[in-house]
């Protein structure tokens, strides 16, 4: 074997280290990337199990359609924030409720919305999917 060949050899091997090093690093960073997505849906998947809530009554307002009342308990066990409720009345969104005092709303506390517009249907909707629903007319 000549020089010329012991050559290429040694070339061919520290390519074959430059490629495989970054190929590891690359496959290494996809790793770490799908595992954070896995635990992400893990406890968004957790969150839900444990949130569930319930629109106990509704209060109509005969003088002022425009300002009903939607009462409702957390019966689940996640904490939920009453500022990040999707409120939708007939299918249409609500962009302007109003909540009662704290933001905050523990397991198994009972809270009030106000300025909710006259509809037949209204479904609240939690940050992490989870909803109520409750028919007026029925």
């Amino acid at each position: 074997m000549g020089f010329e060949t012991s050559v290429v050899i040694a070339i061919f091997f520290v390519a074959a280290l430059i490629l495989g090093t970054s190929v590891y690093s690359s496959m290494s960073i996809s790793n770490a990337v799908i595992e954070e997505a896995t635990q992400s849906n893990y406890d968004l998947r957790l969150s839900k199990l444990h949130t569930n809530l319930e629109i106990t009554s509704i209060t109509l307002n005969s003088t002022d359609s425009e300002n009903n009342k939607v009462h409702m308990k957390n019966t689940g066990n996640e904490p939920l924030y009453i500022d990040r409720l999707t409120v939708l009345v007939d299918g249409e969104l609500v962009p302007d409720y109003s909540p009662d005092n704290s933001q905050v709303w523990t397991p198994r506390e009972k809270r009030t919305i106000s300025e909710i517009p006259d509809g037949d249907r209204i479904k609240i909707v939690t940050h992490n999917g989870i909803s109520a629903y409750y028919n007026i007319s029925t």
